[in-house]
């Protein structure tokens, strides 16, 4: 599960005193998906929690798979803290196989792709 954050600095907006709007772009590893999505730590993206997070960008250049992908996030399941429970980045899959949106199998690789992210928080 190799998936590298990098903070766009110049994508960081200050929302008043508990509130910031911070871009980052994340670049996969190969063939590491883990079912169940990657998990987001708020220390991983320069933040001290994290209130949502909207992907707003897959780029599928050089990557093992095309670009057909629906990702989500997941807010994490237990309340805590933010670096003790993360939120998950999922990707979902429709084909003529598959039917329905489903989970790709675990190390599908993204290698040579990224995703760009929008994350509120502080």
């Amino acid at each position: 599960m190799a998936i590298t954050w990098t903070i766009d600095n110049e994508g960081r907006a200050d929302l008043g005193q508990s509130g910031i709007l911070q871009a980052v772009v994340g670049t996969f590893g190969a063939s590491d998906y883990v079912v169940g999505g990657y998990p987001i730590y708020a220390k991983d993206v320069g933040m001290s929690s994290i209130r949502g997070i909207i992907p707003s960008g897959f780029s599928s250049f050089g990557a093992g798979n095309p670009g057909g992908y629906v990702w989500e996030a997941q807010s994490p399941s237990t309340p805590g803290p933010a670096n003790t429970y993360p939120w998950y980045l999922r990707a979902l899959e429709q084909s003529a196989a598959t039917g329905p949106l489903v989970e790709p199998s675990a190390s599908t690789s993204f290698a040579g792709g990224t995703i760009r992210l929008l994350i509120n928080g502080y």
